[in-house]
């Protein structure tokens, strides 16, 4: 399985040459210009070809923490579009009770689906260190998770991730995350059963 990651794992390592700019929303190319540029005139065929396999390219800005501290990044990941998982409405109607027994009035939210992925990998060039974005939500109300993560995690853990996620559509910031993401979990942690194992 690792192997067929290589071309995924050199196009991650090309964008970490790369910045998500705030302003544009736009990627701009900071360093090894001389690279990327042919690179940027291939990748409209390398997007076409994963996506004659049902692979999404999605390169994107991601608000997570690292390193302690909170920050957009660029990150490129490989999401596998043939398979869509739609995750039981009666989750998000519990922790939008939970939510508001903690004094918090979470705003209306649709349907969610799951996607696996091979997810954002970042660099922190100054620093040396390595981050995995193991779970992303995305806007078009898609929840990606990274398989190589969560393809052997245990079930507390994957239903510990999926409630992150869901708790983010609702509303709760990766800074606020500790002061709900333990009730919500306990619960929706038997309702949750049947999706995890189909997951």
């Amino acid at each position: 399985m690792y192997k067929e990651l290589t071309v995924c794992r050199a196009i991650m390592r090309l964008y970490s040459f790369c910045e998500f700019d705030l302003e544009t929303s736009k990627i701009k190319v900071t360093q090894a210009n001389n690279i990327l540029t042919p690179y940027f005139e291939i990748e409209p065929t390398l997007k076409y070809a994963f996506k004659k396999v049902g692979i999404e390219m999605y390169p994107t800005g991601v608000l997570s923490g690292f390193d302690g501290e909170t920050k957009i990044v660029l990150e490129v990941f490989f999401i596998h579009t043939a398979h869509s998982m739609h995750i039981p409405d009666e989750v998000l109607s519990c922790l939008t009770t939970v939510l508001t027994a903690l004094g918090r009035k979470p705003p209306l939210c649709t349907s969610q689906t799951l996607q696996w992925a091979y997810t954002g990998r970042w660099i922190d060039k100054s620093k040396g260190h390595k981050f995995v974005t193991d779970g992303l939500q995305m806007s078009d109300n898609r929840i990606l998770l990274d398989f190589v993560t969560y393809s052997t995690a245990s079930h507390d853990c994957l239903h510990h991730r999926l409630i992150h996620e869901l708790l983010h559509t609702l509303g709760v910031e990766e800074e606020e995350m500790n002061d709900y993401i333990f009730p919500a979990c306990a619960a929706t942690y038997d309702m949750m059963k049947p999706f995890i194992q189909l997951a």
